[in-house]
């Protein structure tokens, strides 16, 4: 969507490297912390910024940097949601067991990939499109998600009380999803307005 008005360098692999440092880092720092806005209602920013990056860098960055995140937080960084991270979250351990977490996490890389290669046929911010892509994200997070919790054994998972719990959080990060790209691209069409095309 913004992947070619915002350029950070003449260089175009350092201006891969610093968008891809830029991304990774946004997620990391973001990601782990949980808005809870009341008793019922916990908003996670992990998806939000997974969808925000390759919305704004497009796929070869938005999904690289969600794949970073991913291996950043399997190696033990306290990266994951409520800042943790851990191998256990991938492969069952003794003493954590299943984490229901897994299917997320691979839906997090699926869907930055997905939605960088769609966002990039946007040439500007449409709501409803924008709308659609994020929509489109969850739907692959939370179907593997949901498809991984309910093959742990012993679990009791149910879809239409799970949905009906996370639609507040979700109209929540859709709302701040839109304000955010609303804000990039006024931020780039001031450049453009200005006669500028780089961030210095």
């Amino acid at each position: 969507m913004f992947y070619k008005s915002i350029v950070f360098s003449k260089n175009s692999k350092l201006d891969f490297l610093i968008k891809l440092c830029i991304g990774v880092l946004s997620i990391c720092i973001i990601a782990p912390f949980t808005w809870e806005v009341s008793e019922t209602v916990k908003v996670m920013f992990g998806s939000l910024m997974i969808c925000i990056i390759p919305a704004v860098f497009g796929w070869r960055i938005g999904g690289l940097a969600a794949l970073i995140y991913v291996i950043l937080g399997a190696i033990g960084l306290p990266v994951f949601a409520g800042h943790q991270g851990g191998i256990h979250y991938f492969i069952p351990t003794f003493s954590q067991g299943h984490s229901q977490a897994t299917g997320y996490l691979y839906g997090y890389v699926m869907a930055a990939f997905l939605l960088g290669f769609l966002a990039e046929k946007l040439e500007s911010i449409q709501i409803i499109k924008s709308l659609g892509l994020f929509v489109l994200a969850h739907i692959i997070i939370l179907g593997l998600g949901f498809w991984h919790i309910s093959q742990i054994p012993g679990s009791d998972f149910k879809l239409l009380p799970e949905l009906k719990s996370l639609f507040p959080s979700f109209c929540i990060k859709a709302g701040l999803f839109l304000i955010l790209l609303q804000m990039i691209d006024r931020r780039v069409n001031y450049d453009k307005i200005h006669g500028r095309t780089e961030i210095e």
